[in-house]
């Protein structure tokens, strides 16, 4: 194989294989190439080192992201440090009512559109595909919708005179099990937000709940 074809098979094996694969396919490699590739091979695991430490180093950012998040998240929840929350690809659970917690905020004007949307769920699709009751527990909850959203400083003034703020928001679908919180869903949303609009606040996660509902086996 000519140097220039070796190079671009080992940058296709760095891109495409795992981490753990790269090294193992790069050490095979150089065990049985050729004197005359002993410096490509050198450079190109150098390269490879490169690329496997700022995987690393990337893995690990977004290990402590998650960590923080998670972290506002038990404290938006009010629970404790220690609590278990972990992803899950369950369905909601069949029973009816379903009983649900929100937890979407201290704002008044949000909250209650979380109370009207379910309460119009309730007299169109409750009978259909079972009733929502909220609860004002999360230990009487079997699922939580939870939501919070932090502003962005960092972001560019936005080129209108509506009332539009940079926010990123966070909205979970959460079963609520004896032991843990089963994460059934996460979307984090990053833009420029109407606060003045209290009735869209949110609205991706009811359509998220309401969905799930139908879809879910009833007993």
């Amino acid at each position: 194989m000519s140097h220039v074809a070796l190079r671009i098979s080992l940058v296709k094996i760095i891109f495409q294989a795992p981490t753990v694969t790269v090294a193992r396919i790069l050490y095979h490699r150089r065990v049985n190439s050729t004197v005359g590739h002993t410096s490509l091979m050198n450079r190109t695991t150098c390269l490879a080192n490169g690329l496997i430490s700022l995987l690393a180093l990337a893995a690990t950012a977004t290990a402590q992201s998650m960590d923080a998040e998670l972290t506002k998240l038990r404290q938006l929840l009010d629970v404790q440090s220690s609590t278990e929350i972990v992803p899950s690809t369950a369905s909601l659970p069949a029973n009816s009512p379903i009983r649900v917690f929100l937890a979407v905020g201290p704002d008044p004007k949000i909250q209650n559109t979380f109370t009207n949307r379910i309460a119009e769920w309730n007299k169109k699709d409750g009978l259909k595909y079972g009733r929502v009751k909220l609860v004002s527990n999360l230990s009487d909850a079997d699922v939580i919708l939870a939501r919070y959203e932090v502003r962005l400083n960092d972001m560019p003034a936005p080129p209108s005179s509506m009332p539009l703020v940079a926010m990123r928001s966070y909205s979970y679908l959460i079963v609520r099990k004896p032991d843990k919180l089963e994460m059934l869903w996460r979307r984090v949303i990053e833009g420029y937000s109407d606060v003045s609009d209290k009735n869209r606040i949110g609205d991706v996660l009811r359509s998220e709940f309401f969905k799930r509902m139908k879809a879910r086996r009833k007993p």
